[in-house]
Order: structure tokens, then C-alpha cells, then sequence
């Protein structure tokens, strides 16, 4: 997701990205894994989520980061899956200037 071109709100199943093209929900039962990283940005870091929604051909990965509104109260909706990792931020952060990838969620079945 380019910055500022999208807001992110929390809706009663999980959340919705929403932007100039409309409102497009993700369910968190729909959530199949959550990666998250820092992206260089030369004089800062953007700490960013990898989103896969759904399995096999119809998969496909969305990402967010800091800078979209709404990324915070996400996150913490987010909490709510089975075996969600609450010590990302810290694992992700660790390092400047790295991406320290770090599986924050995978879908159990």
C-alpha cells in the first residue's frame, strides 16, 4: 500500500482497508499468516505487515505499515488470533536498519 493513500478501521470480523478504489474487508478468520518487518527507507526504518488472506490460487498478500491510519488500533485487533505472536514489535525493532523478519502469525489449519 502506497502511503496516504488508504485508511485502515476495525470492523466487527477483523478489519477494512479503505482507499480511493472503495472499502475492501478482511475477515481475520480469512488471515492465513502475518509477517512482520522493517523497510529501509534510507534514513529511517517502515515497520511493515505482510498479510496473506486465503490459501492456495485465490492467496494473495496485502501490505501495511506505520504510516497508514488506523495501523495501531489493527495491530491490536490482530492480537486476537490463536498464537499471535505479542512480542513483534520488539523482535522487529531490534536492530536498525534490518529487516528482522519475524513470522507474527500463521492460520493453524
Amino acid at each position: 500500500m502506497a502511503r496516504g493513500e488508504a485508511t485502515l478501521c476495525v470492523t466487527q470480523a477483523g478489519f477494512a482497508i479503505v482507499g480511493p478504489g472503495g472499502v475492501q474487508p478482511v475477515g481475520l478468520a480469512d488471515i492465513a499468516s502475518i509477517t512482520a518487518y522493517k523497510r529501509d527507507e534510507l534514513v529511517t526504518d517502515l515497520l511493515c505487515w505482510d498479510v496473506e488472506i486465503g490459501s492456495g490460487e485465490s492467496a494473495r498478500t496485502i501490505t501495511l505499515h506505520e504510516e497508514l491510519p488506523g495501523f495501531d488500533a489493527v495491530t491490536k485487533a490482530c492480537e486476537a488470533l490463536p498464537g499471535f505472536d505479542d512480542g513483534w514489535r520488539g523482535a522487529v525493532l531490534r536492530t536498525p536498519f534490518q529487516a528482522n523478519a519475524t513470522q507474527v502469525y500463521r492460520c493453524a489449519h
